[in-house]
């Protein structure tokens, strides 16, 4: 069966070519059964795209069929032209759930493009391969392992089999938590808003999909989103929002634990370090907002009364992880809280949600790591659990890529907006420079909350906001393993020498 000249010269043993073992029936096997695998000769294997490349040319297929149907003119409103770049901005948008816009969405498209905008918002919240794969298993299909592989990768399970079992959980609780939002909204835009029922109902649904996604787009005229003056003094339309924003950013795998939690007698680790680091950023962003806002009477003194200033704030504690509803002008507000809101803008949702950010387990997990060090401790420990080292690696770095991918585009972005059209050093270039900073972080956080200057940013600038929505839905490390290279790990390690740090 095989040529002589490719048998190895030493006894009881079978040389198979090309890598491959051939396994006989017992009474057709005459040579010994001992197998080596020649290792030299290459097996011709065609090149296969991986699960995360798969998951990047999905995300990116979807955006580019949204642009196609957002560019018809049946998406625009009658006398609008909106231009194919600042389609693309908005299919982009859209699909990775920011809300950063340059055109008003309810002015600029007829209902025909605001359904397209809102089916995007929901494909990307939930991700191509999850609604493909819903719909396979409502109509009876198998889900292969490369899927079920894709659907690991996308959703960040650690468990094949659980694959399937959170896909069920996602599609039904997504339905039933947004139809109990679009419901409330409903009624509270007829009754409150005077709404006819059938508006009342379409608004009901846009928003509420638009909340629990985390999208941040809106219905209202103009740019001002929220800070509509019929909205933003709205206590029940903040709070139905912002509970469906909790829900949308806290991860479909946290919502399944709690749901079953009379049923398990402890939560995981991750869950518990997702529940309780958002408890602390909101309580933290809601404080600081009200300490900051309390007086300014463009922002929280402009409400009536402590209701109001209450809610709002805690809104805004709520909306900048990573929803981008905002009730008050950002514009407005001081140095101090647009800082902290670029901070919440940055650490984001929970992992496995319709969020972005670097996300909350992993500031949790670059903290414990801190504490551990302050208190000279070897093992990082919570919750009477021990958290490996290799965790603190991956947290830290996703956290640098994050932030230098970041950088790298605001360098960018000043180049176009405050280099090239020789803005004047002074007050009037630090403020723009901050303003597109914000615009930057809210673009990566997918956050869509803007200073007021995505409509007048450069063409170029608007293609890196774009490139950085894309980024910053995929997660940085993901989009980097897109174009990376698999290579093999050495078979050698090289002895360790003391570096001084610190």
């Amino acid at each position: 069966m095989f040529p002589k000249s490719r048998c190895p010269p030493f006894g009881n043993a079978l040389y198979l070519p090309h890598g491959t073992i051939h396994i006989f029936h017992p009474e057709h096997l005459t040579l010994p059964q001992t197998v080596i695998i020649d290792a030299s000769v290459s097996r011709p294997t065609r090149h296969r795209l991986s699960s995360v490349q798969l998951i990047a040319l999905g995300f990116l297929s979807v955006i580019l069929v949204g642009t196609l149907l957002l560019c018809l003119p049946v998406s625009q409103q009658p006398g609008v032209s909106v231009g194919v770049l600042d389609c693309l901005f908005t299919a982009t948008s859209a699909t990775c759930v920011t809300g950063l816009v340059t055109v008003s969405t309810a002015e600029s498209w007829t209902r025909f493009g605001q359904i397209v905008i809102l089916l995007l918002i929901q494909v990307g919240a939930l991700g191509y391969m999850t609604l493909a794969t819903v719909i396979a298993m409502a109509l009876g299909l198998r889900i292969g392992i490369r899927a079920r592989l894709a659907l690991r990768e996308s959703h960040g399970l650690v468990r094949l089999h659980d694959a399937t079992q959170l896909l069920r959980v996602i599609a039904i609780g997504t339905l039933l938590i947004e139809g109990i939002g679009a419901l409330l909204l409903m009624l509270r835009f007829h009754f409150y808003h005077g709404y006819t029922w059938g508006h009342a109902l379409y608004e009901g649904i846009f928003y509420s999909v638009s909340g629990f996604c985390n999208a941040g787009f809106d219905l209202a005229p103009g740019f001002l989103g929220l800070s509509f003056p019929a909205f933003r003094t709205d206590i029940g339309l903040l709070i139905i929002l912002g509970i469906l924003i909790i829900l949308g950013g806290i991860g479909f795998g946290v919502l399944l634990e709690v749901g079953h939690i009379f049923q398990k007698s402890r939560l995981s680790l991750h869950s518990k370090l997702a529940l309780s680091m958002s408890g602390i950023l909101i309580l933290t962003g809601m404080v600081l907002f009200l300490f900051f806002e309390w007086r300014s009477e463009a922002t929280l003194g402009a409400l009536d009364n402590v209701w109001q200033r209450l809610t709002t704030a805690w809104f805004m504690s709520v909306t900048p992880r990573t929803a981008g509803f905002s009730p008050v002008d950002l514009t407005a507000v001081s140095p101090p809280t647009l800082f902290w809101l670029g901070m919440l803008m940055v650490i984001g949702a929970s992992p496995d949600s319709t969020g972005g950010g670097i996300k909350t387990t992993t500031v949790a997990i670059i903290i414990l790591a801190i504490i551990t060090l302050i208190r000279n401790r070897r093992d990082i420990e919570a919750y009477r659990r021990r958290i490996s080292g290799e965790l603190v690696r991956l947290a830290l770095s996703l956290t640098s890529i994050y932030l230098l991918a970041a950088f790298l585009v605001v360098l960018g972005i000043s180049f176009t907006e405050i280099t090239l059209p020789n803005v004047h050093h002074g007050d009037t270039a630090m403020a723009r420079y901050g303003d597109l900073m914000f615009e930057v972080f809210s673009a990566f956080g997918t956050v869509g909350l803007s200073a007021g200057i995505t409509p007048t940013l450069a063409p170029v600038s608007r293609i890196l906001i774009i490139l950085a929505m894309f980024i910053g839905r995929l997660g940085p490390l993901t989009f980097f393993y897109v174009f990376a290279r698999q290579w093999n790990s050495p078979l050698r390690r090289l002895p360790e020498e003391p570096v001084v740090v610190g």
